[in-house]
């Protein structure tokens, strides 16, 4: 689908040619787009069969520069990026978004990038945005000591999956957030198989959890950092995260990136202790009360 000019939007129906134009610009500044660069590689390989859960757009100038370009990957929040800010690229989008019928559950991005979206698509749908989570992405390039706790960083293994589900869904009902997958009992056996869940055990016992997640050539992320309440305080987790930091950057991995709640200021004061510093906030809206274009 091509627009008229000064913009021109197209729908992609192949993940390869959305990630050949995408991919350069996002890479420019990784620190800060890592969750959409991450999302990329992941979609890369999709099979045929696939394709329909995704949803990829890019709008370019006449010239062929990337203005602004957005992924939505099955039921998840559609995510927009824009540097610099191209509110006419934003409002094609939302506009061209509108004509197709989608209905979209919320957007996140960067927070000039995703406000301005989340304005255009209430002005085009009349779907109220409601700023659900703002979220800060770090990046961190070196670890700093930090206290060691008792108990030793272990490779999960395949029995305690049910635990970490429990975990999961446990840490999902404390975020709340209408942008999460329910995960199952075969994903997290899956995600142990390949070998990114990592625990933190004391005294025999699991005490916390975190994952790898999104790599990229440069970076990977870490998610789902959770301790049992039972154990918090004892800087399990903080361990763990300093731990797979460290091992992420022995590996290989140029740095390391994660997401926090700007309101939980113990999380983000962790984080800066492990050495993790501050790139930008993420704005998370999610849309109700939409009226079809």
């Amino acid at each position: 689908m091509e627009t008229e000019a000064p913009l021109s939007l197209t729908f992609h129906t192949l993940p390869a040619a959305f990630c050949e134009l995408v991919v350069p610009s996002l890479e420019q500044s990784e620190e800060k787009y890592a969750l959409p660069l991450g999302l990329c590689m992941r979609i890369l390989p999709a099979r045929q069969a696939d394709l329909h859960k995704l949803l990829l757009a890019s709008i370019s100038s006449l010239e062929g520069a990337l203005c602004a370009s957005a992924l939505r990957i099955a039921s998840h929040y559609l995510i927009v990026q824009s540097e610099p800010l191209c509110e006419p690229a934003l409002e094609l989008l939302a506009k061209s978004l509108a004509e197709r019928g989608a209905v979209l559950p919320g957007v996140t991005g960067v927070m000039d990038a995703s406000d301005c979206f989340a304005c255009c698509w209430q002005a085009v749908t009349g779907a109220a945005g409601e700023l659900e989570i703002c979220q800060r992405a770090y990046a961190l390039r070196e670890v700093n000591p930090v206290r060691k706790p008792v108990g030793t960083k272990q490779q999960a293994l395949p029995e305690q999956a049910p635990l970490i589900l429990a975990w999961i869904n446990a840490m999902s009902a404390e975020t709340a957030s209408g942008n999460q997958a329910a995960w199952t009992l075969e994903d997290v056996s899956a995600c142990i198989q390949d070998g990114v869940f990592y625990l933190w055990c004391a005294g025999g016992e699991p005490a916390a959890m975190a994952f790898y997640n999104r790599p990229t050539r440069r970076s990977v992320a870490i998610s789902g950092v959770y301790t049992a309440p039972e154990k918090r305080g004892q800087g399990f987790a903080t361990a763990l995260v300093a731990g797979m930091c460290a091992q992420a950057l022995a590996e290989g991995r140029e740095f390391i990136t994660l997401f926090t709640d700007v309101e939980n200021p113990v999380s983000n004061a962790v984080y800066r202790r492990v050495g993790f510093e501050a790139v930008c906030d993420y704005h998370q809206f999610i849309f109700c009360q939409q009226t079809p274009a």
